[in-house]
């Protein structure tokens, strides 16, 4: 079974600390924005150590037009 979230930063939060995504497709820019105001595709809390981030595997990096996809698995799934 198949279902895609394409929510905003809380939700998308959610839905990785309830342990329901198993792949991530992330489609990036080649511009830089930023800023402290600046929103980030994943809400929540930030870990506090490095070990405590989401490590991905078989991870493809795409161009599609003047855009990246990046697309891997969550270890574990």
């Amino acid at each position: 079974m198949t279902v895609m979230i394409e929510g905003g930063a809380e939700l998308n939060a959610s839905a990785l600390r309830q342990g329901v995504v198993d792949k991530v497709l992330f489609f990036l820019t080649l511009r830089i924005i930023g800023g402290q105001d600046a929103k980030s595709s994943i809400g929540g809390v930030s870990p506090k150590h490095l070990s405590a981030s989401i490590p991905m595997r078989d991870v493809k990096v795409r161009r599609i037009g003047p855009d990246l996809l990046l697309e891997g698995y969550r270890v574990g799934s």
